[in-house]
């Protein structure tokens, strides 16, 4: 299928630049920890690169940084296989004062699934994300395209979808699994119009990322402030290529929620006195797991403490203060500072402000780690997804 309508783009960096100054710059961002390289036993010959979560944290942006997000190049027959997007950023990342540019752009549906690369090598399309080769959601991905007529998809052509189904849910739960058609770069790196993306999924029968029309910017910012949970935001494409991601509201406010599904934000919760159930019936229930899993470990070596610290004081009942002191050498490290409230609190030990502030520093999670809990698979990936 020949496909002809292009926007007035630049192409791709790495279509810019000829192999050898590609893998210089590239190999010079890795050595300074920005980016990674990663090949495949099943893929021999190709490398895919992406950034790190140093260049991330470090704000280590350049533009080689930046296209270096699934960037996949064939090192044996030296030449680029495949050329995502490049790094686009939430318009609130880039800091107050922001300005949009001043160009035409158009509005897309974001999707909340994950980003699948199509490319075509060795005779036929394989599928990656953009961290690795095989993952998961590739594996996906190739095995929804094992029946679709994949004639009408060009050689050359680098294809953007979004992976939806349940198993790779984030925040948003879709009626329907599938992969969704974002769009395309040609085989010299221009990224193909939303006219030729539409044109194309048509004729694969598949589904392509929603096309809005706003009047005004602030009508955009409006909607965004209003959409539902089940809508994750909008992607801006500007007329040069560049793109920038302005999610909702709602959709924040539930993924801000996931993010604090950790050890210490449940502990701090938990320290607080707060509501966990009413916490928790705010958050999708596919994480109610690994929500119920920590505050089950926090609260039962609460619990724990508490049985020894009362044994302790029932054994001592009949002694003096003064034979209690005398004592407290001898009784177990964690008896020893809350032994003398027990044994005077009329009611559970935990409702005395001093023990409950010994309670929980005792069992306050080190480096957000919880021994006994390992976050699920769901959960991990939607913490990641963030970036």
């Amino acid at each position: 299928m020949t496909i002809i309508h292009k926007p007035p783009s630049l192409p791709h960096l790495a279509r810019q630049l000829d192999f050898d100054t590609l893998l210089s710059q590239l190999e010079d961002a890795r050595a300074q920890k920005a980016i990674y390289a990663r090949g495949h036993d099943e893929m021999p010959g190709l490398l895919i690169w992406n950034y790190t979560n140093k260049c991330v944290y470090d704000k280590m942006w350049t533009p080689i940084s930046m296209h270096a997000r699934g960037l996949i190049m064939d090192m044996e027959k030296r030449e680029v296989v495949a050329t995502p997007f490049p790094k686009f950023f939430n318009v609130s990342e880039a800091g107050e004062g922001m300005t949009l540019p001043d160009r035409p752009f158009e509005v897309f549906e974001k999707l909340d699934g994950s980003l699948i690369i199509l490319f075509h090598w060795h005779g036929r399309w394989h599928a990656a994300t953009r961290g690795a080769l095989r993952t998961e959601q590739a594996q996906w991905a190739e095995q929804w395209l094992a029946d679709k007529d994949l004639s009408a998809l060009t050689p050359g052509v680098t294809y953007l979808c979004e992976a939806i189904y349940p198993g790779n849910r984030i925040v948003i739960e879709y009626a329907e699994s599938g992969l969704v058609l974002l769009s395309a770069y040609d085989a010299e790196g221009f990224e193909l119009s939303a006219k030729a993306t539409y044109a194309t999924a048509q004729v694969l029968g598949w589904k392509a990322a929603k096309r809005y029309a706003f009047d005004n910017v602030d009508e955009l910012f409006a909607s965004a402030q209003a959409l539902p949970e089940s809508e994750e935001g909008y992607i801006l494409r500007f007329d040069d290529g560049h793109r920038l991601k302005l999610k909702g509201s709602a959709y924040c406010r539930v993924h801000a929620l996931i993010s604090r599904i950790t050890p210490l934000a449940i502990w701090e919760l938990m320290q607080a006195g707060d509501d966990l159930e009413n916490v928790r019936k705010q958050i999708p229930e596919e994480f109610w797991t690994d929500f119920d899993r920590i505050a089950e470990l926090i609260q039962s070596r609460i619990n724990d403490r508490i049985a020894r610290v009362m044994e302790h004081a029932e054994l001592l009942k009949g002694a003096s203060d003064k034979e209690v002191g005398l004592a407290l050498p001898s009784l177990p490290e964690d008896v020893r500072g809350l032994i003398f409230i027990a044994r005077k609190i009329d009611g559970p030990l935990i409702e005395d402000r001093k023990a409950r502030q010994s309670l929980f520093r005792e069992v306050r999670p080190t480096l957000n780690v919880l021994e006994g809990y390992e976050p699920s698979y769901a959960l991990s990936r939607s913490i990641q997804s963030g970036e």
